[in-house]
C-alpha cells in the first residue's frame, strides 16, 4: 500500500512537471492550425459566395460532391447534344451545371454570347481546354493575358491575303491528290468512299506543309507514326473532355491512356522540335552566306521572292525586340496543326453530306465552279478564283451554321461579373454551343432544312443575329484561320466536284446522329458513291 502511494506522488509529481510542456505543445498546435487556416479562409469565403450566387441562377438539382456529373454517368456521346439541347429549353436558354467542385453555367441567348465573346475582360478560356496544354504548352489557343496579346499580334500577319495566296497552291496540289485516291477507291469494286476520313488525312498533309514547310505525306502513308500520334491526341482529348474518369490529373497520370498520351506527344513534340531547328539553320547558313533571307509578313511584297510557311514568319519574328525560342514556336506551330486539321475535315464531310442530300445544291455548286474555273478539270485553283466561288461560300456557311466544326465554346470568369442581370460568380466556366445557336427556329427559319440563299446578304430577306452564327466564335479572340480554313475547303470542294457526282449512301429522311465532342463528328461513318463527272 505504501509503494502505490509513493508511485502515486511520484506520477502526480511528474503530470505536474509536465503540464507546462503539455499546454504548451498544445498552445503550439492550435497556433499552426490557426496559421495553415487562415489562407484558405479567403478561398472558403469564395467558395462559399459562390455557392450562394449559383443556387439563384436555374439549372438541374445537384448532388454532393459529384455535382451533375450523375446527369452524364452511361451517358452515350450521340446523347450528349440532345441532352444539352433539352436542358437550355427547360431553363429559356440559361442554365447551371456543378460538375465536382467546378461551376459551369450555359448561355445559349445571343446576347449574352455577344456580351462574353464581345468582352475584353472574358479572354480566359474554360477549364477544359488544359487538356491541351500537354500538346500546345502555351499557345495561341489556350494562353491568356498579355502573352496571348503579344502571340497574337505577331501571328496576325501570317493570315495575311498575300501568304494566304502562297498556301493555295498547296491546297490545289494536295486536293489533286486527293482527287486521284478517290478515284482509286472508286476502282475497288464497292465504288463507296468514306469522305470525311479522306479529307481529314488531305487536312493533315495541307496544314503540315503549310505550317512547317514540310509533307508528312499522310494521305500516302497512312500508318505513318506522325498521324497515328495525332489520332492518339485526338481520342485522348475526346476522353479527357467527357469522362469523369479522366478529368483528375492525379488519378488519370495512373492510366493506360496517360500513357498512350505521352508517347505520343513525344512523337509530336519531337517532329515539331526537329523540323525548327533544320529551319533555324538554314537560315542562319543563308545568313552567313550572305543570301537574301525571305521577307517579313508584313513586307509590302511579302511571297514575291519565296514560299513561307507559317513557321518561316514565327523564326522571324520577335516579341519585345527578343526572337522567339525553340518552345515559343513549337507551341505556334502546334497549335496551327492542331486547330487546321480536325475542323477543317469535319467540315468538309458535313458539306458533302449537305449536297449529296441536297442535289440542287450541289448542281448549283458545280455549274458556279465550272463558271469561275472552266470546263478543263485541269486548271489550277487560284486564290482570285476561290474568291468567286460566292455560291460555294453560302453553301460553307450553311453547313456551318448546322454542323458548327466546334460544337463547344467556353469562357472562364476570373472575378465575379454581371452579364446581362446575371451574376456570375468568379471561377465559373461558361459555356457557348454554337451548334445549338445554329438551331433555334426564332434565329434560323427552317434551321434544320438546308437554305444557303440565307447568307445571301443581297437577296436574302432573312435578318441574322451576328452572335447567333459564331462557327468560328467571335469578339477579340475569335478564329484567327477562319479565312484559310474557308480558302481550302473551297478548294477542296472545287476539285472534287469537277470531278465526280456525289451521292449519298445512307437513310435521307433522317439526319446523322451527331457526337458533340471536342470536334463535331457523327456516330457512324458517312459514306458516298462517287461518280465521274462528264463535263
Amino acid at each position: 500500500m505504501h509503494s502505490l502511494s509513493r508511485k502515486l506522488s511520484l506520477l502526480q509529481g511528474e503530470m505536474l512537471y509536465c503540464l507546462p510542456l503539455i499546454i504548451a505543445a498544445v498552445c503550439i498546435a492550435l497556433a499552426l492550425a490557426t496559421l495553415s487556416w487562415l489562407p484558405l479562409r479567403p478561398w472558403l469565403r469564395r467558395r462559399r459566395r459562390a455557392h450562394e450566387l449559383a443556387a439563384l441562377l436555374p439549372g438541374p438539382r445537384t448532388l454532393p460532391l459529384i455535382g451533375n456529373f450523375n446527369m452524364f454517368l452511361g451517358l452515350e456521346p450521340s446523347q450528349l447534344p440532345q441532352l444539352i439541347g433539352e436542358l437550355a429549353d427547360k431553363y429559356d436558354g440559361t442554365f447551371k451545371l456543378k460538375m465536382g467542385t467546378n461551376f459551369s453555367v450555359m448561355m445559349f441567348k445571343p446576347r449574352d454570347v455577344e456580351t462574353v465573346l464581345g468582352s475584353t475582360q472574358l479572354l480566359d478560356k474554360a477549364v477544359e481546354y488544359n487538356f491541351l496544354r500537354g500538346w500546345l504548352n502555351e499557345g495561341l489557343l489556350v494562353s491568356r493575358g498579355r502573352k496571348w496579346h503579344k502571340r497574337r499580334k505577331i501571328i496576325t500577319p501570317a493570315f495575311h491575303f498575300r501568304i494566304l495566296d502562297q498556301y493555295v497552291e498547296i491546297f490545289d496540289r494536295q486536293t489533286r491528290l486527293l482527287v486521284n485516291h478517290l478515284a482509286q477507291a472508286r476502282g475497288d469494286g464497292s465504288n463507296l468512299v468514306e469522305l470525311g476520313h479522306a479529307a481529314h488525312l488531305c487536312a493533315l498533309d495541307v496544314i503540315c506543309e503549310t505550317a512547317m514547310g514540310v509533307s508528312i505525306n499522310a494521305q500516302t502513308n497512312v500508318d505513318s507514326e506522325y498521324v497515328r500520334a495525332v489520332k492518339t491526341i485526338s481520342m485522348v482529348l475526346h476522353k479527357r473532355m467527357f469522362n469523369i474518369f479522366y478529368r483528375f490529373e492525379l488519378t488519370y497520370m495512373l492510366t493506360p491512356l496517360a500513357r498512350a498520351e505521352r508517347r505520343a506527344l513525344n512523337v509530336l513534340h519531337n517532329f515539331t522540335e526537329k523540323i525548327i531547328v533544320q529551319r533555324r539553320e538554314e537560315l542562319l547558313r543563308a545568313s552567313n552566306a550572305g543570301e537574301p533571307s525571305a521577307q517579313s509578313a508584313d513586307d509590302a511584297d511579302v511571297g514575291a521572292k519565296r514560299k513561307m510557311a507559317f513557321l518561316d514568319i514565327l523564326l522571324q519574328s520577335s516579341i519585345d525586340d527578343k526572337p522567339l525560342t525553340n518552345l515559343d514556336i513549337r507551341e505556334e506551330v502546334d497549335t496551327f496543326m492542331f486547330e487546321g486539321h480536325d475542323t477543317t475535315s469535319s467540315a468538309i464531310m458535313f458539306f458533302f453530306y449537305n449536297i449529296a442530300t441536297y442535289p440542287e445544291c450541289q448542281r448549283k455548286c458545280v455549274d458556279e465552279i465550272i463558271s469561275v474555273l472552266g470546263r478543263d478539270k485541269a486548271t489550277p485553283v487560284t486564290y482570285d478564283l476561290l474568291n468567286k466561288l460566292h455560291y460555294v461560300d453560302l453553301c460553307i456557311k450553311e453547313t456551318l451554321r448546322m454542323y458548327p466544326s466546334v460544337p463547344l465554346l467556353g469562357r472562364k470568369v476570373l472575378e465575379e461579373c454581371e452579364i446581362n442581370g446575371k451574376i456570375i460568380p468568379a471561377g465559373t466556366n461558361i459555356g457557348i454551343s454554337p451548334l445549338y445557336l445554329g438551331r433555334r427556329e426564332e434565329l434560323f427559319s427552317e434551321p434544320d432544312t438546308f437554305i444557303p440563299e440565307r447568307f445571301d446578304v443581297v437577296t436574302s430577306a432573312e435578318k441574322l443575329n451576328p452572335y447567333a452564327y459564331i462557327p468560328f466564335s467571335a469578339g477579340p479572340r475569335n478564329c484567327i484561320g477562319q479565312k484559310f480554313a474557308t480558302l481550302e475547303i473551297k478548294a477542296i470542294v472545287a476539285n472534287v466536284l469537277r470531278h465526280f457526282e456525289i451521292e449519298f449512301v445512307g437513310n435521307t429522311a433522317e439526319p446523322p446522329v451527331l457526337i458533340a465532342e471536342l470536334i463535331l463528328r457523327t456516330k457512324d461513318p458517312l459514306m458516298f458513291k462517287l461518280k465521274e463527272r462528264i463535263i
